[in-house]
C-alpha cells in the first residue's frame, strides 16, 4: 500500500492507504520525489481526471514494463504522469524524460504543465524574434514561464500584466514593462497618453493566462482589440487564450475559433 490524495466526486482525500500500481508492459514505475500542483489537478472531477490527483512529477525509475527502452532503474526522470500526488506514479514513458543535473527534483516537476502549455501558446502565436508579447497573469505559474520563454525566443517587449506585489518578480524573469492591473488598464498602457493606439503599441502575440480562471476575470475583448494588424511587414497578431468560456470551448469544438484566437 501507499500514500496518495485521491478524487472522490470534486473532493480530494488523502488516503494513507492505497493499492500501489502495478507496471504494464508498456508503463514505467516512478517513486515520486517532487509533484507539482496546477489548477487543472483540483478542477477536474473523477471521473474526468485520474483517480490519484497530479500531473506534473519527478523521481526515481522503480520499475519499467516489459516493452520499455531509453531508460534504466535508478534513472532520475520528470514529465507527466498519470497521478503524481502519490509515492509511486505510473508514467508513459513517452511523457518523462531524464531530469537535468542542474535541476532539483522539485524544479523538475514545476515545469511540465505550465512551461508546455506556454511553450505551445507561444508557438501558436507565431512568436518570432523581435516580436511584441502581452502576457496576463504574468505572476503565476504559467505566465513566469511565457515570460521565460518569450525571452529565449527574441521577444523585444515583453509586457507582463500582474499586481504591483510582483513587478520586480516578473522584471527578474525578463518583463521589460509592467500593467499593475488594479492602476490602469491594458488599454490605457498602449494609449501611451494619446486617443488612439498605433499599431506598433500592439501586440503580436497576446498570452492570457487569467481571463476565466475562477475569479472573474475576463480580458479578452480587450486584448483582442490590442492586436496588431496586418501590414506588408508584419502579420495579424494572435491572442492565445488558456482558460476560455464555456462558450468559447464550445466554438473551438464546433465551428472553430477566429484566426486571430487560439
Amino acid at each position: 500500500m501507499m500514500k496518495a490524495v485521491t478524487r472522490c466526486g470534486g473532493d480530494l482525500i488523502f488516503n494513507s492507504s492505497y493499492a500501489k500500481p502495478k507496471c504494464g508492459a508498456n508503463d514505467v514505475i516512478v517513486r515520486v520525489k517532487a509533484a507539482g500542483i496546477n489548477p487543472i489537478d483540483y478542477k477536474l472531477r473523477w471521473p474526468m481526471g485520474e483517480r490519484i490527483v497530479g500531473l506534473d512529477c519527478a523521481g526515481i525509475v522503480e520499475e519499467m514494463g516489459k516493452n520499455v527502452g531509453g531508460f534504466n532503474v535508478g534513472d532520475e526522470v520528470y514529465g507527466r504522469s498519470k497521478g503524481s500526488l502519490a509515492e509511486l506514479a505510473v508514467v508513459d514513458p513517452k511523457m518523462i524524460a531524464l531530469k537535468p543535473k542542474t535541476a532539483s527534483f522539485a524544479e523538475a516537476a514545476a515545469m511540465p504543465v505550465t512551461y508546455l502549455t506556454s511553450l505551445q501558446s507561444m508557438r501558436a502565436g507565431n512568436l518570432s524574434k523581435d516580436g511584441r508579447v502581452l502576457i496576463i497573469g504574468a505572476s503565476g505559474g504559467c505566465g513566469t514561464a511565457a515570460i521565460q520563454l518569450a525571452k529565449s525566443m527574441g521577444a523585444k517587449d515583453i509586457v507582463g500584466v500582474c499586481s504591483e506585489k510582483n513587478a520586480d518578480f516578473i522584471t527578474g524573469l525578463g518583463a521589460t514593462h509592467v500593467v499593475d492591473y488594479a492602476k490602469e488598464t491594458i488599454t490605457s498602457f498602449c494609449l501611451e497618453g494619446g486617443k488612439e493606439i498605433k499599431n506598433d503599441s500592439k501586440f503580436d502575440v497576446i498570452y492570457d493566462a487569467a481571463s476565466y480562471s475562477g475569479a472573474g476575470e475576463d480580458y479578452r475583448d480587450s486584448a483582442v482589440e490590442l492586436l496588431k494588424l496586418p501590414t506588408e511587414a508584419t502579420q495579424h497578431g494572435q491572442y492565445v487564450g488558456i482558460n476560455g468560456s464555456p462558450g468559447f470551448w464550445m466554438r473551438g469544438l464546433t465551428i472553430g475559433l477566429p484566426k486571430t484566437s487560439t
